[in-house]
């Protein structure tokens, strides 16, 4: 829900990528004062790794194929990025086995802990504050390559956009920032459970798109063994952040 609408100048709908094999989109934002692309400083995180790859001369990346946001890159600018763990009880799935819940929030757990060492990150047990929020639910069906057939998924990530207070109340700015949530079902085996929650997780911290490379945990299709976060991918979110865009900017409220 966004917490100021600065006017009706600008509505952007940002909708799902037709073909998408495992995750969707959506969002909204509004405002009479947009936010200009602009590059924020490579986080510190980031900047631990050489030169050579922060420079991404020669660098092997999958940056053209991530999706072109009219918003610019999706990325994170405050640290570290809290993410929330659905609860069993609260969502009242009473259905699911607890040792099945228990592997998914393993398997959810771990990929927080290898994404970690790149962008820094926290569990938190207030999901209004969350900036990613998982689900062990398994996402709706949506329709096949065809436009016609409906296909089950093992996960979807969508996000949505909203201004955010910033400084003394009334606040005098607002920023332009995003919220996630990823449904991931809770019953795939425990090696895919956590290459889709890696997966997932890469789209939320700013790889919106695919590689084309099966070595890479962020390759287009489910694998037989599920990979890891490889230096491709690593190099990918450099360069991901070093991309202009209208979020984390501040913008007053007031002219």
């Amino acid at each position: 829900m966004a917490l100021f609408l600065l006017g009706a100048a600008l509505t952007l709908w940002v909708l799902v990528w037709r073909g998408a094999p495992s995750y969707g989109l959506d969002g909204e934002f509004q405002g009479s004062r947009v936010p200009p692309l602009q590059v924020h400083p490579l986080p510190a995180s980031l900047q631990n790794w050489s030169q050579e790859t922060r420079s991404l001369q020669g660098a092997a990346t999958y940056l053209e194929d991530l999706q072109q946001l009219p918003i610019g890159g999706l990325i994170w600018t405050e640290f570290p990025v809290s993410v929330y763990l659905g609860d069993r009880q609260e969502l009242n799935l009473s259905t699911l086995p607890g040792q099945q819940y228990q592997n998914w929030q393993q398997a959810v757990r771990q990929s927080l802990e290898d994404w970690t060492p790149l962008i820094p990150l926290e569990e938190t047990t207030d999901p209004d504050a969350a900036n990613i929020r998982f689900y062990p639910r398994k996402p709706p069906l949506t329709l096949g390559l065809d436009w016609q057939i409906p296909r089950a998924a093992a996960a979807r990530t969508t996000f949505r956009l909203r201004w955010q207070p910033v400084g003394d109340r009334p606040p005098e700015a607002v920023t332009l920032v995003q919220q996630f949530d990823i449904d991931l079902s809770p019953d795939l085996a425990k090696p895919h459970l956590l290459g889709t929650a890696r997966h997932e997780l890469g789209h939320a911290l700013g790889l919106w798109g695919h590689s084309p490379f099966v070595d890479d945990v962020m390759y287009f299709s489910r694998t037989a063994k599920p990979q890891g976060i490889s230096p491709r991918d690593r190099d990918t979110l450099i360069a991901q952040y070093q991309q202009p865009t209208r979020l984390g900017w501040v913008v007053p409220i007031k002219p």
